[in-house]
């Protein structure tokens, strides 16, 4: 009897500090989603400044063809710096869809990952509820087999 108590205290101990272990990752797992919730807003930052930057490209041809004729000799410069001006862009347009992507990707496994958290905290839990429901009738039926083997004992 004093080692099934011994035992299941130290299980108590165990599964406690199991379930603490698992509240550290789910406080840890909603860190990391409001990091990628300040990572989101600042992705929706620069592909305003992207958009913004498109509109004052856009105006800047406008200015250019109004001027057109003051500018012939410095056409084939301005159009040299705007392809480059675009492939950067592009390029940058391009990094940020990988990045949000890769983000999107991240998001998608610490929600699973915060899902199966919180699958298994509540398996624990309801392991830990069996185990204490069955405790009683486990020592009542330690008791009765305890008393059949005194009657049978010669």
């Amino acid at each position: 009897m004093a080692s099934d108590d011994e035992c299941q205290t130290r299980l108590l101990r165990h599964l406690t500090s199991m379930l603490e272990s698992q509240q550290s990752l789910n406080s840890r797992l909603s860190e990391v989603i409001d990091r990628n919730s300040a990572y989101d807003a600042g992705f929706t930052k620069l592909h305003r400044q992207i958009h913004s930057s498109k509109d004052v490209l856009i105006d800047i041809r406008a200015d250019t063809s109004s001027t057109r004729s003051d500018v012939t000799n410095l056409r084939s410069d301005i159009n040299g710096l705007r392809s480059e001006f675009a492939q950067r862009l592009n390029a940058t347009n391009s990094r940020f869809e990988e990045l949000e992507n890769a983000s999107e990707k991240s998001t998608a496994l610490i929600k699973e990952l915060r899902i199966e958290a919180a699958s298994h905290y509540n398996e624990i839990l309801n392991a830990v509820q069996s185990g204490m429901i069955n405790a009683p009738d486990l020592r009542g039926l330690t008791e009765r087999v305890e008393n059949i083997e005194k009657r049978l004992a010669p």
